[in-house]
């Protein structure tokens, strides 16, 4: 009983202690003159953007006027919400709330077996694929597809997703037990 009250004694101390340091680093700046940059709700190490200060400016204080604006995902493989936005600090010392809606999306890896061909909607081979674009599987000569040819990239899951592979003609047409199977597949192979 000792040991499980001392810990949960330890927790709410630690706890209220995060949240003394987070209520101290927003209410630093003096919001008569500049906006806290809540660095819990934007965060900095996957977006960037472009920073125009005004007034007195000190990270994570901007003096009121200051913008944020061409912000993009730091992985160019990413891909954030919103683009092309300007977020202001305001007079009453807040940001423009778009600048906290701002968010990224994680790219999707072909994940397709062995032999399969992967290619975007341009008909070009790629090797990542970013939120909301999509990739067209397939076989070469000689290979029959298994699986989902068409998925997109969401939120980086692949949508549907049955995992797609290319399996080979000739073990297809002997494992079916069908002679005439076997004649097409073998008038196909080389």
């Amino acid at each position: 009983m000792y040991q499980k009250t001392s810990l949960t004694v330890f927790f709410n101390i630690f706890m209220f202690s995060i949240h003394l340091q987070v209520v101290i680093s927003l209410t630093e700046c003096d919001l008569s003159t500049q906006c806290a940059l809540d660095r819990n709700q934007f965060d900095t190490t996957v977006i960037t953007c472009t920073i125009t200060p005004s007034g007195p400016t000190d990270d994570p204080c901007y003096g009121h006027g200051s913008s944020f604006s061409n912000c993009e995902c730091v992985d160019p493989n990413e891909r954030i919400s919103t683009t092309g936005g300007t977020y202001w600090c305001s007079s009453d010392g807040n940001w423009d709330t778009g600048l906290y809606m701002l968010e990224w999306y994680a790219p999707c890896y072909p994940d397709a077996g062995p032999n399969s061909i992967v290619q975007d909607s341009s008909g070009n081979t790629v090797t990542v694929v970013q939120d909301g674009d999509y990739v067209i599987y397939s076989c070469p000569e000689g290979y029959t597809g298994d699986g989902t040819s068409k998925v997109i990239c969401t939120e980086g899951e692949w949508e549907p997703h049955i995992p797609f592979r290319c399996l080979d003609l000739l073990f297809v047409c002997f494992a079916s037990n069908k002679p005439s199977l076997c004649q097409r597949c073998l008038d196909v192979v080389p």
